[in-house]
């Protein structure tokens, strides 16, 4: 009697043939990401809907790394009841970010070393979007085809029905790159389109033009937000105006290490010199109850 024997090799991770090779995100000024925002808070049982647009503005070398600035900005609004909530929603956090692409990781990171991204999931790992427990698995991973460009897709679903996928070289359906929530804590920017170098890449047959629209006018927003001003030195840093305080001070070295972290609660001056000495740092404040941020280098 004889006997056949065969091997089966059966792989949980990435399926694809040897053909299949990494897609970076390839990141310069020419990305543009257009988000669909929605926002439900149900202390009043208010909503927001609107349209956000993301873009890197420049790029700029930290210690040993290039990381790209991207701003976010409204470019459109729904209306609502009462209508201030929506544009407060919407208006209160223009925002900037600072990342970078590390493509033998296969991974985006931002400037305190969050990944933000990561393309090298496989089936079952947990992909970080922001909600703790809520985080999608990787339930299945495909190559899908975006305008005539085979690409690697993980999926994954948060929530009820809401499959959310990362997309090798464009980003991710919902929230990147920046994170916000919507009802019961689910993603609030949906990924509309996004293009670079003027090339539409996802999705598939968009019927809009994928352009930079300006900002939205602010209405209501203008008189009921303060700012975020101040006097900036390399030896201290001066609260002006009558910001909604506290503020979140942070100052991080060129490498992202945090060297000096403390909550304002008022104007007074804060002394910097024992912290900073020559060279260059990143600066960041932030209004936790407006949204409001502000990020730039000091020397």
């Amino acid at each position: 009697m004889k006997y056949a024997f065969f091997l089966v090799l059966i792989s949980v991770g990435n399926c694809f043939g040897q053909a299949y090779t990494f897609i970076p995100m390839n990141l310069d000024t020419s990305c543009l990401w257009v988000h669909e925002y929605y926002n439900y808070h149900s202390n009043g049982f208010n909503e927001c809907s609107g349209e956000k647009i993301t873009y890197i503005e420049k790029d700029t070398v930290i210690g040993s790394y290039k990381y790209f600035k991207l701003f976010t900005y409204t470019s459109e609004i729904a209306l609502s009841q009462p209508q201030a909530f929506c544009e407060n929603a919407l208006f209160k956090n223009d925002q900037i970010t600072f990342v970078r692409e590390d493509t033998s990781l296969q991974q985006i990171i931002d400037l305190n070393n969050n990944v933000l991204l990561d393309f090298s999931k496989i089936i079952g790992e947990t992909q970080d979007i922001g909600l703790n427990g809520n985080n999608p698995k990787v339930d299945s991973i495909t190559i899908d085809t975006f305008n005539l460009i085979a690409r690697k897709v993980c999926w994954g679903t948060f929530g009820l029905a809401n499959d959310y996928k990362t997309i090798e070289g464009i980003g991710a359906t919902y929230n990147f790159p920046i994170r916000e929530y919507g009802e019961w804590f689910t993603p609030a920017f949906r990924l509309k389109c996004y293009s670079r170098n003027g090339q539409i890449l996802y999705p598939n047959n968009f019927p809009d033009s994928c352009i930079k629209k300006p900002k939205t006018p602010v209405g209501i927003s203008e008189y009921t937000l303060n700012p975020i001003d101040y006097i900036l030195t390399s030896k201290n840093i001066s609260i002006l105006g009558s910001p909604q305080f506290p503020l979140d001070l942070i100052i991080y070295d060129l490498t992202g290490r945090t060297l000096f972290k403390q909550k304002i609660i008022d104007n007074k001056q804060i002394d910097l010199s024992p912290i900073l000495k020559s060279g260059l740092y990143v600066f960041s404040v932030t209004n936790l109850k407006q949204g409001l941020k502000r990020i730039e280098l000091i020397r």
